[in-house]
């Protein structure tokens, strides 16, 4: 039994919680939240990939101070 879509934005301990949104501003804020995810996504994989990359490095056996840093300096731009 699955608390739908929006349980954990406006649940009791969601980032809606306590804004006493009127049943028409809920969709509203649910279609800002939806546009936000869509927008942020490229970015959100991005960092990721950045992320894997730099993990990548950490876990070589034969650790490049060189190449983490270069890398560490590119992801910061």
């Amino acid at each position: 039994m699955g608390l739908g879509p929006s349980a954990d934005v406006y649940g009791p301990m969601g980032p809606g919680a306590g804004l006493n949104l009127t049943a028409e501003q809920i969709p509203k804020m649910q279609a800002l939240q939806e546009s936000y995810f869509k927008e942020t996504m490229p970015l959100r994989n991005e960092l990721m990939s950045k992320q894997l990359e730099m993990q990548g490095l950490w876990l070589q056996t034969d650790l490049d101070q060189e190449k983490i840093l270069a890398k560490q300096k590119r992801s910061a731009l």
